[in-house]
């Protein structure tokens, strides 16, 4: 997908550019890796994919009822490839692993960003877009700094790359951290004067930041 460019069009419909990080020499499979859930896809001819139906641009459920998003499309292009139908399953974020364990999806597809944790209980795939965590504040705010967030109310997603950071850092101690469902109900908590802050994905809070001019 990356040497031929599709990958590249994908990235840019959505981004206004392309942003992936994936190399154009595809990685090798192991082929005497003892998993089977690529079988099981293909005998099955369907991908269950989890995701959080509410975080935009990656995957989300727009204004007709559709889940759609920028790992969605790549997602029905892989599958395209495959020759399998793709089936997607909104899942309880702070809980995802559940539904994975458990066979009800065969994988988390969802901009989920790589930790050590996650590698740790999860096969993890080769990393296609870089991502950083940064703090949202209102236009009207003077707080330009971690530092100057010393008892303040920062919102995050609830089992998200973003709470685990934000919970091992420095900072976590000097202020109150409030973890909710969905990246939407912080901003919507930020936008209302309930929190300070929220601590995000970088290409979501840039996403969001466009939508709302």
């Amino acid at each position: 997908m990356k040497a031929d460019g599709t990958l590249g069009e994908i990235s840019t419909k959505w981004f206004g550019s392309d942003v992936t990080t994936v190399k154009t020499t595809p990685t090798t499979l192991n082929p005497d890796a003892k998993d089977d859930s690529l079988k099981k896809v293909l005998d099955a001819g369907v991908l269950v994919l989890g995701l959080d139906a509410s975080f935009k641009p990656m995957g989300f459920t727009n204004e007709n009822g559709e889940i759609v998003g920028f790992d969605i499309d790549v997602a029905e292009e892989v599958c395209k490839r495959m020759g399998v139908k793709l089936e997607k399953k909104g899942i309880e974020w702070s809980t995802k692993e559940k539904p994975l364990n458990t066979g009800i999806i065969d994988c988390i597809w969802n901009g989920m960003s790589v930790s050590e944790e996650r590698a740790k209980a999860m096969n993890l795939s080769e990393a296609y877009m870089d991502n950083k965590m940064v703090f949202v504040v209102p236009a009207s705010s003077d707080i330009t700094s971690p530092e100057q967030l010393k008892g303040k109310k920062v919102a995050l997603q609830s089992g998200s790359t973003a709470q685990e950071i934000l919970e091992g850092s420095e900072y976590a101690a000097d202020m109150e951290i409030v973890a909710l469902g969905t990246n939407v109900e912080a901003l919507q908590q930020l936008d209302l004067g309930m929190v300070d802050a929220v601590f995000m994905d970088l290409v979501v809070a840039e996403y969001e930041n466009t939508q709302s001019k």
